[in-house]
């Protein structure tokens, strides 16, 4: 079994900053792979993205059991709620004016051709099962109009106020075509963040703090009705621990209408059903995403996307050298003074 958590590119402000502008730092060109999107930061650290702050509540509306409902666009998330001491995940579909939280059952997204991307020709992305340079249907992690804005988020109100410190996301199980995986992008000397792989073993476990919102990249390679089965496990203030299992159905490629009446085939996986602790350090010692962040020991109280300590483990390396090609680059351009106070604020934070 596999456990990730999520980890937060770290960087001093002035580099971040440059990083940001698309600033060419000492003759270094610092841009995303151009077919994948830049990782965002997750609710409460989201001053730098708008597009990602939001209010939860419990009181907003909920469409019937039963209507269909086919997302084609615009912003949703797998919204993890405790209705009535049970858990739930529906879908949060904010693609119109106000809200609206759908029965997962009833919902298709559609991947349309809209959604085909090419993967960089200089590789990194073999996890996904496609080539360099070829094309696949891709959920992104930002924004790309006529293409469904697929994430999640932990803000429920209720969630909040009787989970201990967070979620695990279960990654179960895919049937249909190809491979799907999916990722995080940071950008920037970032390497993508595996989060789930239909090429590997399952159950595949992701720790969610509590008061986060996320997107991620989601990678289908080949066209047809696929199906993802998610499980949700959260332990409770009062010991207790709730589990629920969820299928999600993407239409990739081909009309929606394939998908509609599309079920599971076989026992569906259940959530927990591998004994796993649910604690976000129950880490995988082959996991090295998990482990380089295994130890971060978030509280989930002013959480800023589930890594409140820096994950100097696997990146410090890279964050120093970043750090310090923007502290030559403002050094051809500011004077002793300003250099000095620059470089005070960029050790400051690399301590």
């Amino acid at each position: 079994m596999r456990n990730t958590r999520i980890r937060k590119s770290c960087l001093a402000p002035a580099a971040a900053a440059l990083l940001a502008g698309g600033v060419v730092v000492a003759g270094v060109p610092v841009a995303p792979p151009v077919a994948v999107a830049q990782a965002q930061e997750p609710a409460q650290g989201q001053a730098q993205d708008p597009a990602l702050q939001q209010t939860v509540t419990d009181k907003e509306q909920h469409a019937p059991a039963g209507t269909s409902h086919v997302f084609t666009r615009g912003h949703a998330d797998l919204g993890m709620r405790l209705d009535g001491g049970e858990l739930d995940v529906q879908l949060r579909d904010d693609a119109e004016e106000k809200p609206i939280w759908r029965v997962l059952d009833d919902v298709v997204f559609d991947v349309s051709d809209k959604a085909k991307q090419q993967l960089p020709a200089d590789g990194g992305y073999e996890f996904t099962g496609a080539q360099p340079g070829q094309e696949v249907w891709v959920l992104p992690q930002t924004e790309v109009q006529g293409v469904p804005w697929l994430g999640w988020n932990t803000q429920s109100p209720a969630l909040i106020a009787q989970a201990n410190r967070g979620v695990t996301m279960e990654y179960l199980g895919h049937q249909g075509p190809g491979q799907m995986s999916m990722f995080l992008q940071a950008g920037g000397f970032e390497q993508p963040q595996e989060l789930w792989n239909s090429a590997q073993p399952t159950p595949q476990d992701l720790w969610v703090d509590l008061n986060t919102h996320t997107h991620a990249n989601w990678v289908f390679t080949e066209p047809g009705v696929h199906r993802v089965a998610m499980g949700v496990r959260v332990k409770l203030k009062d010991g207790s621990e709730k589990t629920t299992t969820k299928v999600l159905n993407f239409a990739v490629g081909v009309d929606p209408s394939e998908a509609q009446n599309s079920s599971w085939e076989g026992e569906l996986p259940k959530a927990g059903a591998a004994g796993s602790s649910g604690d976000a350090n129950s880490s995988n010692p082959n996991n090295s995403a998990n482990a380089a962040d295994a130890n971060a020991n978030s509280s989930g109280e002013g959480s800023d996307g589930g890594n409140s300590a820096l994950p100097w483990i696997l990146g410090g390396i890279g964050v120093v050298v970043v750090a310090l090609l923007a502290f030559g680059f403002l050094s051809l351009r500011k004077g002793a003074k300003e250099r000095k106070r620059i470089e005070d604020e960029l050790w400051g934070q690399l301590k």
